[in-house]
């Protein structure tokens, strides 16, 4: 099992100079850590942020599947993102053309295509996508626990060993930190005048 951990950001998300970034760390089988990308997007929003960073998550995770017939956990600390690829999503606005059941065009329909895509590539039951709550202080065990409880109802309750749970845990807060840094560094090539 291989453990990545992505998170997105977004400096002045929502205005039109906006610009995103993604954090992605993996951790080895023995939870060492063992590598971390980031990257980001100019003219986009948090939630382009979180995309981008599990399509690169995915990307990682595939090789290290393939290569090294490894179970995938990929840990996000967004709902949407875990459920519409753990529900399929995809498979539905694909069918309706990429449309909602609202009628509309799906939201970052581009990405959603990459990931439809990328998920389908990994080998039958290698690919686990789980949702952590974002943000917790790993030293504070109420916090642990507490999110360690939400974790079981927010994934169909599974239960990792808590040692597990601890890097899924730590892994995400890193993986905001390079996100959070990958948007502001993004955001620092802007000319003055476009911010």
């Amino acid at each position: 099992m291989a453990i990545i951990c992505t998170d997105g950001a977004c400096k002045r998300n929502g205005k039109p100079d906006c610009t995103s970034g993604y954090g992605v760390v993996a951790y080895s089988n023995d939870g060492t850590f063992a590598n971390q990308w980031s990257g980001g997007e100019y003219n986009s929003t948090s939630q382009r942020g979180e995309l981008l960073g599990i399509i690169k998550a995915l990307e990682v995770g595939l090789e290290i599947a393939v290569d090294f017939d490894e179970s995938i956990f990929i840990v996000t600390d967004s709902a949407y993102l875990a459920k519409g690829i753990n529900s399929k999503w995809y498979e539905k606005w694909e069918r309706n053309g990429w449309v909602t059941s609202e009628e509309s065009t799906v939201k970052n329909k581009d990405l959603w295509m990459a990931i439809a895509k990328l998920v389908r590539s990994y080998p039958a039951d290698s690919l686990f996508v789980y949702q952590v709550k974002g943000h917790i202080n790993t030293a504070i065990e109420s916090q642990m626990l507490d999110a360690y409880k939400r974790f079981e109802e927010n994934n169909f309750g599974v239960t990792p060993p808590l040692s597990v749970f601890t890097i899924m845990l730590v892994g995400n807060n890193y993986a905001d930190k390079l996100a959070t840094k990958a948007a502001a560094e993004y955001d620092s090539q802007l000319p003055k005048e476009e911010k």
